[in-house]
């Protein structure tokens, strides 16, 4: 909170566009800070001079998209020891480079990355300015403000929701920090202030250290901040209150029934999913919606009947009507939540196999299956009844 003695910073009472003036020396303080403080992380390493390899900047930042640092790290490791290059990346199939991503989730990121890297390979060189780098697959203007000025010194900033934070602590944005005006105006005086910068890179990379480390959603590290004191949140004791974010829409909830089934080799039956569904064109399980009919018995399982049946016609298959085993699972995504009812049963193919989808009997080591369908796998299953639809 804000001591007496304390004199309201020039410019506060204007807040929050007209801290122009303070903003240069803040992302100074940030970049001193940085050179310090900041972490060495996989894609960081460089020798010193030199700048960051841009295709390690590129994949990170793909990477990072939605998942989080820890867990990035060895994925990063991974990949880059299989794919050094870009030229690597671009001459992969596209199984190999899902199979490295496999458990990243996310699957779009990876198809993205292996255009680029395609682009980039036709090309001859990487891309070195923003607006060529912008145009890449699954480059959007935060990676490639990251990519600009990290790897070419550009003055370009990366504004993401991590540095919308900080900005909107530093600068007392109490407007709503998901709205796109407000980001486009914010992006706007923090490429201005990049101007009189002398190391977009350190600057850029201090943004998202401190974001990541101390000015923290809830519980910001203050007193660690090394632009605490020029920071109108911290004088005013508004960091808990900033920012200003819109709640999120309520996931939508599926029920799925999924058909677990394997051969005598011990394959597992699967499809690759469309074109247009989430997971689109990875591998999985049989799986349908389970219609939910106001008519139908309290229990559900005249649902659950419903759905086998649909199974059995979308995927061209003939299910066994002997003893089934059945259990549950759960997989949350971004947006939304799938509720499945796993019934493990044989299953013939031999018929109108598969109609529009590549229905067949895989090893499933040997195939890109989505998060979902592999801890439907690796769970224990144990023999009843259909479960009643509690779902």
């Amino acid at each position: 909170m804000k001591s007496q003695e304390e004199k309201p910073i020039e410019g506060a009472l204007e807040a929050p566009f007209s801290y122009r003036e303070a903003l240069p020396g803040i992302l100074q303080d940030l970049s001193l800070w940085f050179a310090k403080e900041g972490r060495e992380l996989p894609w960081r390493a460089h020798p010193q001079g030199k700048r960051a390899d841009p295709y390690y900047v590129l994949v990170s930042e793909i990477m990072l998209q939605q998942t989080r640092i820890e867990t990035v790290k060895p994925y990063f490791k991974r990949f880059i020891k299989t794919f050094p290059t870009a030229g690597d990346l671009a001459k992969a199939g596209e199984e190999e480079v899902l199979k490295q991503w496999e458990g990243l989730g996310y699957y779009s990121r990876a198809k993205n990355l292996h255009k680029a890297a395609q682009r980039i390979d036709q090309r001859g060189s990487f891309p070195d300015t923003y607006e060529e780098i912008l145009a890449l697959p699954g480059v959007g203007e935060y990676t490639a403000g990251a990519i600009s000025s990290i790897a070419f010194g550009l003055k370009e900033p990366a504004v993401d929701g991590n540095v919308m934070r900080v900005l909107s602590r530093i600068l007392l944005i109490k407007e709503n920090v998901l709205d796109a005006g407000v980001r486009k105006k914010t992006r706007e005086l923090l490429k201005e202030a990049y101007l009189t910068v002398d190391d977009p890179a350190k600057v850029t990379e201090g943004l998202m250290e401190l974001g990541e480390t101390v000015c923290l959603p809830q519980n910001p590290a203050c007193q660690q901040c090394p632009v605490r004191q020029k920071c109108l949140a911290f004088v005013y004791g508004m960091t808990q209150q900033l920012p200003v974010r819109v709640k999120a829409r309520k996931r939508k909830i599926e029920n799925r029934l999924v058909l677990l089934s394997f051969d005598a080799k011990g394959r597992l039956l699967t499809a690759k999913r469309e074109h247009d569904q989430v997971l689109a064109d990875l591998w999985e399980m049989p799986n349908v919606l389970i219609p939910e009919d106001s008519e139908s018995d309290s229990e559900g399982k005249e649902d659950l009947q419903k759905a086998i049946g649909l199974l059995e016609e979308e995927y061209g298959i003939t299910i066994d009507g002997g003893p089934a085993k059945w259990s549950r699972g759960r997989h949350v995504f971004s947006h939304m939540a799938w509720n499945m009812t796993v019934m493990e049963a044989s299953a013939d193919i031999t018929g109108d196999k598969g109609r529009k989808k590549e229905t067949d009997w895989r090893y499933p080591d040997r195939i890109m299956l989505p998060t979902a369908f592999k801890k439907l796998l690796a769970q224990n299953k144990t023999p009843g009844d259909p479960p009643d639809k509690d779902l």
